[in-house]
């Protein structure tokens, strides 16, 4: 549903995100975006990435590039080890979990019955 590469390029490190496939079910869900970017996105505290925790955000995972190109080198202050980003491609599935969650339909119905008492 997500894919997720990090590359090397030119001296930086890159993560390209290509959730084109989590989109076109968030589309027909009825989620709606402006621009490239998916409106009411779930609440998070950072952009990108999580360094701290080497996580993904879900930002990262609504925006409507195929793909969509960050440059790490402004996220960590040293470079990644592979654990850490081993660790922040696998934060993807729950980050997408979150997502969907965040996306899912309610569905509400409500039955009122009137209640004719003789006497």
């Amino acid at each position: 549903m997500v894919n997720l590469k990090v590359k090397r390029e030119g001296g930086k490190l890159y993560l390209y995100v290509n959730a084109k496939e989590l989109h076109d079910m968030l589309d027909a869900v009825g989620a709606t975006h402006t621009n490239d970017v998916y409106n009411d996105r779930p609440a998070t505290v950072f952009a990108v990435v999580d360094a701290g925790r080497n996580q993904i955000s879900t930002d990262s995972l609504l925006k409507r590039e195929y793909p969509y190109k960050a440059d790490l080198s402004r996220v960590y202050t040293e470079p990644p080890s592979i654990q850490n980003i081993r660790r922040l491609c696998e934060s993807a599935h729950e980050q997408t979990r979150k997502v969907l969650e965040h996306y899912q339909p309610i569905d509400i119905s409500i039955e009122i019955q009137k209640k004719v008492v003789k006497g």
